[in-house]
């Protein structure tokens, strides 16, 4: 059973059993190239940062996933 749902702007749904699950899916879901999830993270952080100018933590999954929460780029979905 999902216990998290995320939505996008673009109107895409990510759910998962916790906040790595989540950016999983979000790589996945991702044109850009990556080696390994922690590759992926460092770089949507660098382009967030040229697109918007915000400075994202990409050390873990869930101070990743909450601060894409905090600046609106990822939504909670409630059930």
């Amino acid at each position: 059973m999902h216990k998290l749902r995320y939505t996008m702007k673009g109107g895409a749904l990510f759910t998962g059993i916790d906040k790595y699950h989540i950016v999983e899916q979000l790589a996945e879901s991702s044109f850009a190239p990556h080696n390994n999830l922690q590759d992926w993270m460092c770089g949507c952080s660098k382009r967030i940062k040229i697109q918007f100018g915000y400075d994202i933590d990409y050390y873990n999954a869930d101070s990743f996933v909450d601060q894409l929460v905090f600046y609106g780029l990822l939504i909670p979905v409630e059930e």
